[in-house]
């Protein structure tokens, strides 16, 4: 093989590489912003359809509906209404009982008392969220407040944070 040709090859294999690696940085920074997001949920889409099974009916939800808010008269229900469904879920054998509510400010005593006593009775059954979101919708000033449940029923209950970020097209595909 002659020198011209050797020159040639490795003149060759450089801009191979050359190629491949702008290639590779085209592609990383595709990714970065997000380029490929509608592709990867395609994909995330058909392999739960590939994977799909009958519910186990070990999950069962318990939604507040309309129909709900106005047999109640409205939002918010006085705390006695979830203490009552905390010990009728806990009776029909629930392993679990999650509320997603927002407990973070004192209701009436009464309530509060009731709605304390449930959760003891359940014995760790009760779950209860920690809500964070951004101080400003504006998101210059993005300080991040928290929403705890008040301590007299957080003592008794083990506590959850999701945080649910929506795409651009409104699903909800990502949780942290």
């Amino acid at each position: 093989m002659s020198k011209a040709s050797k020159q040639s090859d490795a003149t060759n294999r450089r801009r191979g590489l050359w190629a491949y690696a702008a290639v590779w940085l085209i592609v990383c920074v595709a990714y970065t912003f997000g380029i490929f997001e509608f592709l990867d949920r395609k994909i995330q889409d058909g392999r739960f359809m590939v994977n799909d099974r009958a519910a186990t009916g070990d999950i069962v939800v318990v939604e507040i509906d309309a129909w709900s808010l106005t047999e109640f008269n409205g939002w918010p229900w006085p705390r006695r209404h979830f203490a009552e469904a905390i010990g009728n879920l806990s009776a029909a054998g629930a392993k679990r009982v999650l509320l997603d509510v927002d407990f973070s400010s004192y209701s009436d005593y009464e309530n509060d008392q009731i709605l304390a006593a449930a959760i003891l009775r359940a014995k760790d059954k009760v779950v209860l969220p920690i809500f964070q979101q951004l101080t400003s919708s504006a998101g210059n000033s993005a300080e991040v407040l928290t929403s705890r449940p008040l301590s007299q029923f957080e003592e008794n209950a083990t506590l959850v944070g999701i945080n649910i970020f929506p795409s651009p097209d409104g699903m909800a595909v990502s949780y942290t």
